[in-house]
């Protein structure tokens, strides 16, 4: 559940698929940031998935793109433990997009 006193969401981003790795490029409260990563996408401490914490209004937004012209790739985005946004593609080098805007 979101924490009702200040208004913040704990949100994660996850990316996987059966491809070997992708490009990623990601949304934060920092700015965008682009990566390559290793499928399923994993946190600096090893944990699925990359955790933010988020206000009101807030955008989200994930991609990832098939590094190769097999296997597939999927993105995700959880706002306090509900899936909001999920989308996977097959096509080779293809992107799987989600996005999401945080009500006020």
């Amino acid at each position: 559940m979101a924490d009702q006193k200040n208004g913040r969401f704990h949100v994660i981003y996850r990316a996987g698929g059966s491809a070997d790795g992708g490009s990623i490029t990601m949304t934060t409260p920092s700015g965008i940031e682009q990566h390559d990563v290793s499928l399923p996408l994993r946190s600096t401490d090893g944990e699925t998935g990359v955790r933010l914490t988020v206000g009101k209004g807030e955008f989200l937004s994930v991609m990832i793109q098939n590094r190769a012209d097999t296997g597939t790739v999927t993105c995700e985005i959880v706002v306090d433990g509900a899936t909001v946004a999920q989308n996977t593609t097959s096509a080779a080098y293809g992107i799987a997009s989600c996005d999401y805007a945080i009500p006020y």
